[in-house]
């Protein structure tokens, strides 16, 4: 995927699931990578109050995990 295949909503998610994962390992550095991954997935439809599909959700955490280099 390119900067161009990505819309801005998408961009604005997977930028919140960066941000999630972030704070969920300052706040909780030895919870590890799912628990982060987890905390993001709770978090972002309560952020996002249009109807987020789950497949959304996961690529949006996966693409920002592999950006931030959070494994």
């Amino acid at each position: 995927m390119t900067l161009t295949d990505i819309d801005a909503h998408t961009a604005e998610l997977i930028e919140a699931a960066a941000e999630l994962m972030l704070l969920s390992r300052r706040s909780r550095p030895d919870g590890g990578f799912h628990e982060w991954r987890s905390f993001a997935a709770t978090v972002l439809p309560l952020l996002f109050e249009d109807d987020l599909k789950e497949d959304e959700i996961f690529s949006a955490i996966e693409t920002a995990a592999r950006q931030e280099g959070l494994n």
